[in-house]
């Protein structure tokens, strides 16, 4: 589990607008309590960037395990170091 109860999930989705099918779809999405509410969150994300939306139909979903992007996420990723410019 990330940190502070939030989790990232990887949903692999086939996407149907009213113009057509968008197949074989992937997305990662963050700060989720669980599975459903990354899936409520995709499909709010997806109805606000296609006004076309149709309908989705997940084809897997599960927790993103990414330990590298854990740790940037606690430790930033380096860009910020206020010592970056001594050398």
């Amino acid at each position: 589990m990330s940190s502070f109860g939030k989790e990232k999930y990887n949903i692999k989705y086939d996407l149907y607008l009213h113009s057509g099918v968008l197949k074989c779809k992937e997305m990662i999405v963050s700060n989720c309590m669980g599975e459903l509410h990354a899936k409520v969150k995709l499909v709010d994300y997806l109805k606000s960037k296609y006004s076309d939306y149709k309908d989705i139909v997940v084809c897997s979903c599960g927790v993103h395990d990414d330990v590298l992007s854990d740790f940037t996420d606690w430790f930033g990723d380096g860009s910020s170091n206020p010592f970056s410019n001594f050398k």
